[in-house]
């Protein structure tokens, strides 16, 4: 897992139509919030730093550090890395896509090798704004088979795998925004 660039990943998140909000945090101390209160930012900040340091401590894990907790009512999303962490409450089903975007393990795009972590494609029934790797709709429920790539306008799926012509000809594809997926913590794609 590559190093997390926690002031990008909150720029990521706004405006994504599944994020309901999320927490910022440094040494358990809340940095920023949006879409939660005051007295919930303080608690899942807290929450986010003793979480890690058990799972350190018992699982042996590293840094940084990631997982998702589910819910039948929404997804909770933690990465960390030292004493920075990022918190995000999605809708049930996206905790995993904008985990791999936040950590840099999203797709790349199977024809041109850009890496697809931090793009972000439009619905093609609702426009919602989603993660590049989104199987389905937050807002509508339409299911998400195809999506352009930002860089090449390959049409894949959201592994970032080519699609096949036959393929192409009968599933819409979602449209990619444009300059999405390179503009990540890492800089340029490679």
């Amino acid at each position: 897992m590559a190093a997390i660039d926690f002031e990008a990943a909150a720029r990521y998140l706004k405006g994504l139509a599944p994020v309901a909000g999320y927490v910022r945090a440094s040494e358990g101390l809340v940095v920023e919030a949006r879409g939660v209160s005051g007295g919930e930012a303080e608690n899942l900040a807290a929450w986010a730093t003793q979480l890690v340091r058990r799972a350190r401590r018992e699982l042996g894990l590293g840094d940084p550090a990631a997982a998702v907790f589910h819910s039948p009512e929404r997804d909770v999303a933690v990465a960390a890395s030292g004493g920075d962490s990022i918190i995000v409450i999605s809708k049930p089903g996206f905790g995993e896509p904008l985990l791999r975007a936040i950590t840099g393990e999203g797709p790349r795009c199977g024809r041109c090798g850009a890496d697809l972590s931090w793009a972000v494609i439009l619905c093609p029934r609702c426009g919602a704004r989603l993660p590049f790797s989104a199987t389905h709709c937050s807002e509508c429920g339409a299911t998400l088979h195809w999506r352009r790539c930002p860089h090449c306008g390959a049409v894949v799926d959201d592994g970032g795998r080519p699609a096949r012509l036959r393929e192409r000809l009968l599933a819409p594809a979602a449209r990619s925004l444009p300059g999405g997926g390179s503009r990540g913590p890492r800089g340029a794609h490679s």
